[in-house]
């Protein structure tokens, strides 16, 4: 699996984490659990169009939306060559990121470290034939042509949910 890091800076979560990392084979479990939460939080990013941090994700450009208007039948009116009703619907339900959505059914986790941790992400790298890789919608083309778009990373509501997860487990780990 490619792999991008996504740091968390935030000492909750890194001391939660400090206090289970001493023992990874019992840490499994949350691991598995904190994947799964993660993977699918997201999974909803792609259908909100929301960055981690709450912002909305850059709007198509126009010549993306003309490039994917042409492979809609209907969408121009071949008498004046105006866009038509059909293609004015397709063209305001066309979305970053959604087209194939090859990107968002290939997001994984896989617990790691033996336990101690767990890693999110994607296959989906650069590919020639294939085109625009994860690494370029998370980050951005370094020529400016498309802009960053990220999914991965930790939400307000993500760390809410991660704690939770983390606090629950640690409390099973500390019953007599």
């Amino acid at each position: 699996m490619a792999r991008i890091t996504i740091s968390i800076d935030d000492q909750e979560v890194l001391s939660a984490l400090r206090r289970l990392a001493q023992s990874p084979a019992k840490m499994r479990p949350v691991m598995k659990m904190i994947g799964e939460e993660m993977t699918e939080s997201t999974k909803r990013r792609f259908e909100t169009s929301i960055r981690p941090d709450g912002k909305r994700w850059p709007s198509l450009a126009q010549s993306t939306l003309l490039a994917r208007l042409s492979k809609v039948k209907g969408a121009y009116s071949k008498k004046t060559g105006r866009v038509t009703k059909k293609g004015s619907t397709a063209a305001a339900n066309m979305r970053p990121l959604i087209d194939t959505r090859e990107l968002s059914t290939t997001l994984r986790h896989q617990i790691a470290n033996g336990g101690a941790a767990v890693d999110i992400g994607t296959n989906r790298t650069f590919n020639e034939r294939k085109g625009v890789g994860a690494e370029v919608h998370q980050f951005g083309a370094r020529n400016g042509r498309i802009p960053a778009r990220p999914f991965l990373g930790l939400s307000n509501s993500d760390k809410t949910t991660l704690l939770d997860s983390l606090a629950s487990f640690l409390k099973e780990q500390v019953k007599p």
